[in-house]
C-alpha cells in the first residue's frame, strides 16, 4: 500500500471533533487551539468566499458561516464529508457547502476564494508542493490563506 493509501486509511477512521455532541466539541475545540478565533479572520469574513481544507468535522467552516461567510467545507475522506453534511444540516447553516476534495487537485475554479483556510492540513501532504500550487490556484488575488 502506498504512502498516499497509508494516510488516507488512517484518516477515514479519525474524524476530528466528531465523538460528541457539536457545543462539547466546539467548546474542546476551542479551549485546546484557543488561538484560532484571534489569528483566524473567523470575525472579519462577512460576505467572504472561505474554501476550508480538510474541514473533519466541520467545527471552523461553521464558525466562519456563523460571521457571514458563504464556505465550502472540504475533506478528502468520505466519512468527513458525511459527517460534516450532517452536522450542518443539522445546525440549520444554508451558506456551507460540504464537498469531498483532495488539496492535490482542488476542483474549483482559479480566483474563486478570498480565504483559504488549511489548519494542520499541509504537514500530512506528501505532495506538498502540489497542495500549495493547488491553494494558490485557487486564491483570489489579494486573498488570504491560513495555514
Amino acid at each position: 500500500m502506498g504512502i498516499n493509501k497509508q494516510i488516507e486509511k488512517y484518516w477515514k477512521n479519525r474524524v476530528l471533533f466528531s465523538w460528541g455532541k457539536y457545543e462539547k466539541m466546539k467548546e474542546l475545540r476551542y479551549r485546546i487551539n484557543h488561538y484560532i478565533h484571534e489569528r483566524y479572520p473567523i470575525y472579519d469574513c462577512k460576505d467572504k468566499k472561505v474554501l476550508e481544507i480538510g474541514c473533519g468535522g466541520g467545527l471552523d467552516s461553521i464558525e466562519y458561516a456563523k460571521n457571514g461567510a458563504q464556505v465550502w467545507a472540504t475533506d478528502f475522506t468520505d466519512e468527513a464529508v458525511e459527517f460534516t453534511t450532517n452536522r450542518v444540516k443539522k445546525l440549520n447553516f444554508d451558506n456551507i457547502r460540504v464537498e469531498k476534495v483532495d488539496v492535490r487537485n482542488i476542483s474549483y475554479k482559479d480566483n474563486s476564494f478570498d480565504i483559504v483556510h488549511v489548519y494542520g492540513i499541509l504537514h500530512h501532504i506528501i505532495e506538498v508542493n502540489d497542495a500549495v500550487k493547488e491553494i494558490l490556484r485557487v486564491l483570489k488575488p489579494g486573498g488570504s490563506m491560513y495555514a
